[in-house]
């Protein structure tokens, strides 16, 4: 798929605020995405999350390949490889040798735990694909029977 393409999807969604760059390792394709970052941006002034195994000081160090250019289109990196024996049970880590870093201003009342937007409570995100699901988020402020419930209602989906 060319960057194009997928900026395309992206701004064919209703009602986002931003995108998030994770799974695998975003830096590993820094170039391409702060393109997509970019173009996301001055389409719909989108905002932009980035999870990175990768420290912030690994990333401005010039090792990474583009990192710099990637890092210039994020506002909000969370930096840092997940460690299982290290749990954190939080929204935005993994574990608890992750850091949360502003790189603007935009999601700079974001804390950990946190929302994704300011002043909103930790939420759960479900998404289908496919006939496939995944779940992220925090069931801690929702019961497994509202989640259901929703899905039904939405998507026509029965747990």
């Amino acid at each position: 798929m060319y960057v194009e393409d997928l900026v395309s999807r992206i701004l064919g969604v209703d009602d986002i605020e931003g995108i998030t760059f994770s799974g695998g390792e975003p830096f590993d394709q820094a170039h391409c995405l702060a393109r997509v970052a970019r173009l996301a941006r001055e389409a719909r002034d989108l905002g932009v999350v980035c999870f990175s195994g990768y420290t912030r000081e690994e990333l401005q160090s010039g090792g990474v390949p583009s990192a710099g250019e990637l890092l210039d289109e994020v506002d909000l990196l969370i930096d840092g490889p997940f460690l299982a024996a290290r749990p954190r049970g939080s929204f935005w880590r993994g574990s608890d040798n992750q850091r949360l870093h502003h790189l603007s201003s935009r999601y700079v009342g974001v804390t950990d735990p946190g929302s994704c937007v300011a002043g909103r409570e930790n939420e759960l995100e479900v998404e289908i694909n496919g006939g496939r699901s995944t779940a992220t988020g925090d069931l801690a402020h929702s019961s497994l029977e509202e989640v259901a419930t929703l899905l039904a209602r939405l998507h026509g989906v029965r747990l």
